[in-house]
């Protein structure tokens, strides 16, 4: 505002001046809508998406998905939509405008786009009225993303949307899981991809989008310092059944760091305590608490 100015009794600002102001007003803009769209965590517990951050895991460019075959749980966009008072009060339709601008910038860079929506639920739960709405919004996001080209897989009644995405990295129909949910780890996914805010997929075609938004999470746990020693997948399930995830409480008292260093502890020693030897396989996590 320091560069406004005056012609009779109106108050604007140059071409040139808006040009400097706008990086500032999105980057005030942005923040106060994150402020009311607080990231929320689906799957292992133990605040798992910060652990695998602050670790080695790379941050990749929207590049990084050139080419690649990827699987959608569908359901994570729409429970994302469902969490963003910013999107609710800005789109009558917020999942859809979400699913749309997202598979407009994803098609630009993916070889095929999977979706994966999740079965019927035997048991609905107590939120019965969250749940029917986000199953029309399912409905309707699946619609939508047909008619864009992209192509629909419904998991069976009972199979969660991440395990049913896992399952096709398996069987090598896809390359990756585009998911919010960690537990499509636990469900055997080597890579996942997340934050895939539609920032990291279009910064290089606007200069206003920030920096930090130009990446997006790449999770592999092979490559982990700590779950990536051994058995990638059984260190998960260890690292999930002591902290908890949504189905399972854990272990009282028990948090990220004590999960990560009985890790540790059974990776450098055996059963029995002894030293494991140098040139033999690292003692197995899950095994010892097996044992246990």
């Amino acid at each position: 505002f320091t560069h406004q100015k005056r012609t009779n009794g109106a108050t604007y600002c140059t071409v040139e001046e808006e040009d400097k102001f706008f990086p500032i007003f999105f980057f005030f803009f942005r923040s106060k809508a994150r402020q009311g769209n607080k990231e929320f965590e689906m799957g292992i517990g133990g605040d798992f998406w910060s652990v695998v951050s602050s670790s080695r895991f790379p941050l990749a460019a929207a590049e990084d998905l050139e080419g690649k075959a990827v699987a959608v749980d569908l359901s994570a966009w729409l429970m994302e939509a469902f969490e963003s008072r910013w999107l609710v009060a800005q789109h009558a339709n917020p999942h859809l405008y979400l699913v749309f601008t997202r598979i407009v910038a994803l098609r630009k860079h993916c070889r095929r786009l999977v979706f994966v929506v999740e079965g019927r639920r035997a048991h609905p739960g107590k939120n019965v009225g969250e749940r029917t709405q986000l199953a029309r919004w399912g409905a309707e996001a699946r619609r939508l993303a047909e008619a864009l080209g992209a192509r629909c897989v419904v998991a069976a009644d009972g199979v969660e949307g991440e395990a049913a995405a896992a399952r096709l990295t398996l069987a090598g129909h896809v390359d990756a899981v585009v998911t919010e949910d960690s537990d499509a780890l636990l469900y055997g996914a080597k890579v996942v991809y997340r934050r895939l805010k539609l920032g990291a997929l279009l910064t290089s075609e606007s200069p206003y989008f920030l920096a930090t938004d130009n990446r997006i999470e790449r999770v592999e746990p092979a490559q982990h310092e700590v779950f990536g020693v051994g058995d990638a997948h059984r260190n998960l399930v260890v690292f999930a059944l002591l902290v908890g995830t949504d189905v399972a409480p854990g272990l009282r008292g028990v948090g990220r760091e004590t999960a990560l260093n009985f890790i540790k502890c059974c990776q450098r020693r055996g059963l029995g305590g002894t030293t494991a030897p140098r040139d033999g396989p690292p003692p197995d996590a899950l095994a010892t608490n097996e044992h246990w």
